[in-house]
C-alpha cells in the first residue's frame, strides 16, 4: 500500500504570480470593490480626522479652562459633537466594506471550488493514483479556507493599513518633524524584525499546509482499507507512518506557530516603547516651548496608530503567505493536463423494440440534422431542438422532471424514461394548459376550476370556489421559463412565429409566449400560447395514431394548433370587454442579470441546405393524411374528395412555407 507522496517545504513558488491570477477572480466584483475601497479609505479618513480635532479641543478650550471657575462648555460640546459624526462616518465604512468582502470571499470561493470540480472530472485516474483522498480534500477545505480568510480579512487589513500609515505620518510631519523623525527610527526597527520572522515562518506555514494533506490522506486512506491492514497484519507499520506522518505534522505546527504567536507581541511591546520615547522627547520640547500640549496629544495619538498598522500588517503576514501557498496547491490542480479522449466508443441509452431485441435509442431533431454547434437554451427550446431538450434533461435527472411536471399540475403517470424530455408520455389538454399556467403565475399552480361561482334568481352568491395554490416551483424558475415561452416568438427560428401573423396588433400592449409539441409519427400536434393573463390551448389529432400526416412539416403544431389559439386570441384580445388580458410581462421581482436570460444566437450556415418547398395548391387531403388501416380505403377515397385549400381558405389564411 503507497504512502502519500513527499513535497519539498518551501515558501510560494511564486507569489506574485498566485496572487495576480487570484485578482483575475475579482473581475466579476469591480463594482463591490470599488465601494470597499471608498468604505475604507471613509474608515482611515475618518480616523486620522478624529485624532487631529485633539488640538484645538485642547489648546483652545481646556488649557484656557484652567483656573476658570465658570468655563463656558458651548463650543467644546460643539467640537464634540463633530467628532462624534466624524467617528460614526468611520464605523459606517468600516461596516460596509467588512460586509461587501464577505461577499466577495464566498462568491470567488465559489467560482474556485466550482472550477476544482469540474476540473477534477476531466482527470485521468493516475493522477488520483499519485495522491490520496485526503490531499485532495484538503484541496478542498483547509486550502480554499485560509483563502477566505485572507481575502474577507487580510486584503482589506493590509490596504487599510497602507492608507492609514500613508495618513497618519502626513499628519505627524505637519504636527511636528522632530517626533515625525523619531518614529521613523523605530519603525524601521520593527520593519527589519516583521521580514525576519515573517521570512522564517513562510516556509514553516507552507509546510503545515502539505503536512495537513498528507496525514488526513492517510487517515482517511487507511481507514478505507482497514480489512487490508487486519488480514495482512500490517497494523504496527501502519502506525509507525502515522506516528512519521503526525510528528512531522507537529513540528511545522509548533515552529509556524511559535513564529507567528511571538509576532504580536513584540510589536506591541516596540509601540510602548516607541510611545513612551515619543512621549518623553515631546515633553522636552514642550518645555524649550517648541511644540504645544495639544500638538503633543494629537502626535501621541498618531504615535499608537502608526505602529498599530505596522503591527496589523505583520499579524497578516503569515496569514496571507499561507494562503498563498494553498492557493498554489488550488491552482496546480486547476493547471493538471485533462485526460485525453481516445475512446471510440458511444455510450447510449437502448430501449427494447418491439421485437425484444435491445436497440439504442437517439433523439432526433425535426429538421434532420445536428450542427454540432454550441447553441443558447434559449434559441434551442425557441427552436424545438430535441438533441439539446434530452441532454439538458439528462443533466438535471428524468425522475426530477417527473417530480417537477406532477408540482405543476400534471396528474397523469408520466414514465421516468430519457424520452420524457420529448414529451413521450400521454397528458390531456387540461392539464398541459394548467402546467404552463403555473408557468406564468411566477410559480404558483392552481387547481382547475369550471364553475367560479353559483348565484340565485336575486343575485346572490351561494356558493364561490376555493382558490386552492401553492407554489410549484421557485419564482426564479418561473421567470426563466416565461423567457424561454416568449423566445419562441423573438429568436431565430422560433416554432411559435407563425402567431405573429395573428396578434401582431397587439404587440405593443401584450406579450406572447408559445410552445408547440408534435408527436412521432405526425399523428397528432398541440400548441399553448400565453400572454400574462391568459393561457389558451388546443390539440390536433385523430382518433387512432394510425391516422396521421404524410411529413412532419404539414403535421408540426405550428400548422395545425397554433391557427386555433391564434384565432382564438385575436379574438378575445380584439374584444374590448376583454381589455384586461392584454397587458406585460412585469421586469423581475428577484435581483437577475439580464444577460442571464437575454443572448443573440446566430445559427453557423449548413453546407447543404434543405432547399425541399410543398406547393399547396397542388395537394389534395390523400397527399396530407396517410391512413395505415387497410381496412379503411373506403375513408380514403372520401378523403380524397376533400378539397383542403377551400378549408384553409375558409379559416382566414394558408400556412406559410416550411
Amino acid at each position: 500500500m503507497p504512502g502519500p507522496r513527499k513535497q519539498s517545504f518551501a515558501k510560494p513558488k511564486n507569489a506574485k504570480g498566485t496572487f495576480r491570477r487570484i485578482l483575475k477572480y475579482f473581475k466579476p466584483y469591480r463594482g463591490q470593490l470599488v465601494l470597499v475601497l471608498i468604505g475604507l479609505l471613509a474608515s482611515v479618513a475618518a480616523n486620522i480626522a478624529g485624532t487631529f480635532m485633539l488640538v484645538p479641543i485642547i489648546n483652545v478650550y481646556i488649557i484656557p479652562w484652567i483656573g476658570n471657575e465658570n468655563p463656558d462648555f458651548t463650543g467644546l460640546i460643539g467640537q464634540l459633537a463633530v467628532m462624534a459624526a466624524v467617528y460614526t462616518i468611520g464605523i459606517l465604512g468600516t461596516f460596509m466594506y467588512n460586509r461587501l468582502m464577505i461577499n466577495v470571499s464566498t462568491g470567488t470561493l465559489t467560482r474556485l471550488r466550482l472550477e476544482m470540480f469540474t476540473k477534477m472530472q476531466t482527470l485521468p485516474i493516475s493522477y488520483f493514483d499519485r495522491r490520496t483522498h485526503g490531499e485532495i480534500m484538503s484541496t478542498y477545505t483547509n486550502d480554499t479556507d485560509v483563502m477566505r480568510e485572507m481575502i474577507s480579512q487580510g486584503l482589506p487589513s493590509f490596504i487599510s493599513s497602507a492608507v492609514r500609515i500613508v495618513g497618519v505620518f502626513t499628519m505627524m510631519i505637519v504636527l511636528n518633524p522632530i517626533l515625525t523623525g523619531i518614529a521613523i527610527l523605530m519603525l524601521v526597527i520593527m520593519m527589519l524584525i516583521t521580514k525576519t520572522i515573517a521570512g522564517r515562518s513562510g516556509r514553516f506555514f507552507k509546510a503545515r499546509q502539505d503536512s495537513v494533506g498528507k496525514v488526513n490522506g492517510y487517515i482517511e486512506e487507511m481507514i478505507e482499507g482497514q480489512k487490508v491492514v487486519k488480514v495482512f497484519c500490517h497494523e504496527q507499520a501502519v502506525n509507525s507512518r502515522f506516528d512519521e506522518l503526525n510528528e512531522t505534522l507537529r513540528k511545522n505546527t509548533a515552529a509556524a506557530s511559535t513564529l507567528a504567536s511571538i509576532m504580536g507581541p513584540i510589536m506591541n511591546n516596540l509601540s510602548h516603547v516607541t510611545y513612551a520615547i515619543i512621549a518623553a522627547s515631546g515633553g522636552l520640547l514642550g518645555v524649550a516651548g517648541i511644540i504645544d500640549i495639544g500638538t503633543l496629544g494629537a502626535f501621541l495619538q498618531y504615535t499608537r496608530s502608526f505602529s498599530m498598522p505596522v503591527a496589523e500588517i505583520s499579524q497578516q503576514a503569515n496569514n496571507v503567505l499561507s494562503a498563498l501557498a494553498g492557493a498554489e496547491r488550488i491552482f496546480a490542480l486547476l493547471d493538471e493536463k485533462a485526460e485525453e479522449d481516445e475512446g471510440d466508443i458511444v455510450m447510449v441509452n437502448a430501449r427494447v423494440n418491439e421485437k425484444g431485441e435491445l436497440e439504442p435509442w437517439r433523439p432526433h431533431n425535426a429538421n434532420g440534422y445536428f450542427t454540432g454547434d454550441s447553441i443558447p437554451l434559449l434559441a434551442a427550446f425557441a427552436q424545438s431542438i430535441n438533441s439539446v431538450a434530452v441532454r439538458v434533461g439528462m443533466e438535471v435527472g428524468t425522475s426530477n422532471i417527473v417530480k417537477t411536471a406532477h408540482n405543476m399540475g400534471i396528474k397523469s403517470p408520466l414514465h421516468d424514461t430519457p424520452s420524457i424530455s420529448l414529451g413521450s408520455s400521454d397528458v390531456n389538454l387540461l392539464e398541459l394548459v394548467n402546467a404552463y399556467s403555473t408557468v406564468v403565475d411566477d410559480g404558483r399552480v392552481h387547481e382547475p376550476v369550471l364553475v367560479t361561482k353559483i348565484v340565485d334568481r336575486h343575485g346572490k352568491v351561494i356558493y364561490t370556489a376555493k382558490d386552492e395554490s401553492h407554489q410549484a416551483i421557485p419564482y426564479r424558475s418561473a421567470f426563466f421559463m416565461q423567457q424561454l415561452l416568449q423566445g419562441g416568438l423573438r429568436e431565430y427560428g422560433g416554432t411559435s412565429m407563425a402567431l405573429w401573423r395573428f396578434v401582431r396588433k397587439f404587440d405593443k400592449s401584450t406579450s406572447f409566449g408559445g410552445k408547440t409539441g408534435t408527436s412521432n409519427n405526425h399523428s397528432d400536434a398541440w400548441f399553448v400560447g400565453v400572454t400574462p393573463g391568459l393561457v389558451s390551448g388546443a390539440w390536433v389529432g385523430g382518433e387512432y395514431r394510425s391516422i396521421h400526416f404524410r411529413t412532419g412539416a404539414l403535421g408540426q403544431g405550428s400548422r395545425t394548433a397554433l391557427p386555433i389559439v391564434g384565432y382564438y386570441l385575436e379574438s378575445v384580445l380584439g374584444d374590448p370587454q376583454f381589455s384586461k388580458y392584454r397587458r406585460k410581462f412585469p421586469n423581475p421581482k428577484e435581483d437577475i442579470d439580464r444577460s442571464c436570460y437575454s443572448c443573440t444566437y446566430i445559427p453557423r450556415p449548413r453546407e447543404e441546405e434543405d432547399s425541399t418547398e410543398i406547393d399547396l395548391d397542388s395537394l389534395s387531403a390523400s397527399d396530407f393524411l396517410i391512413l395505415d388501416d387497410p381496412k379503411a380505403a373506403d375513408e380514403k377515397k372520401a378523403d380524397e374528395e376533400v378539397n383542403f385549400d377551400d378549408i384553409l381558405n375558409e379559416s382566414g389564411g394558408t400556412p406559410a412555407k416550411p
